[in-house]
């Protein structure tokens, strides 16, 4: 950021220490022939600030894992103590304001207890006990260096880690099963198909679907893989027939040896 600044104080400029090593001495002169109405001189300087930007603080948001109050258990005890607490509440002789924050604290307080935060997890069948395990072996990668045993340790976690992945896939894909039979008993056709999309949704990167010459989608990956090639033949692969009698006919080149023959080297 630069900043061309002028001060009419007795030849000078002032500027705070702070600013000092912003100034460039070498841009820095004087103009003596200024008509300014006045016996000094003009003086012009030239900073160089460089200023940070103030982040605030944000407050982040919070979010709690609701689905572990599809347990009847664990529901029975946030709604136990949530309205113990409620009822204290109602005791009080307090402002509407004092009692909004009281309950939005009494709500957070509980579900901390009772619900804990949610994690974030990129598959839906991870549980929090896979991702206790990854924070373990995020440690130990740090230590398996360190000695034969962290090394033993660590690679002992990794293959818990495995084990632990594929017992929670299996166990997500039968209540995924579970709940499509449930829903096509009790007449639910919209929860069954849509718990059976979730099953059956698998993610395909766009560069695994191509057309052909025609406009045929293909999903294949043989015939994907062979579209490419044919693709990439035709582009690097170009046949080029130039017209050679053009050179032959053109006036110009004509002209252009009758020139070169005269000209005396």
């Amino acid at each position: 950021m630069y900043t061309a600044i002028l001060v009419f104080v007795i030849d000078f400029i002032l500027t705070p220490q702070r600013y000092k090593s912003s100034i460039n001495k070498a841009n820095t002169r004087t103009f003596p022939g200024a008509d300014i109405g006045s016996d000094h001189d003009l003086v012009l300087a030239t900073f160089k600030l460089k200023l940070q930007c103030k982040r605030c603080p944000r407050n982040p948001r919070i979010r709690f894992d609701l689905e572990k109050l599809k347990d009847p258990e664990i529901a029975d005890v946030f709604q136990a103590q949530v309205g113990g607490k409620f009822a204290a509440l109602n005791l009080m002789d307090i402002d509407v304001d004092t009692l909004a924050n009281n309950i939005k604290e009494v709500l957070t307080t509980t579900a901390e207890q009772v619900v804990a935060k949610k994690r974030k997890r990129i598959q839906p069948w991870v549980t929090n006990e896979v991702l206790d395990l990854c924070d373990k072996q995020r440690e130990l990668r740090k230590k398996k260096h360190s000695s034969s045993e962290a090394r033993t340790k660590h690679q002992q976690v990794n293959r818990e880690v495995r084990t632990k992945m594929k017992a929670a896939k299996e166990n997500w894909i039968e209540e995924q099963c579970e709940e499509v039979e449930k829903g096509m008993e009790a007449g639910n056709s919209k929860r069954a198909y849509s718990t059976l999309k979730t099953l059956t949704k698998t993610s395909q990167p766009r560069s695994a679907v191509i057309e052909d010459k025609d406009g045929k989608l293909l999903t294949h990956s043989e015939e994907v893989l062979k579209r490419w090639t044919e693709y990439c033949d035709g582009l690097y692969n170009y046949q080029l027939n130039p017209d050679s009698s053009i050179l032959q006919d053109n006036p110009r080149s004509t002209d252009c040896e009758e020139n070169l023959q005269d000209f005396d080297w």
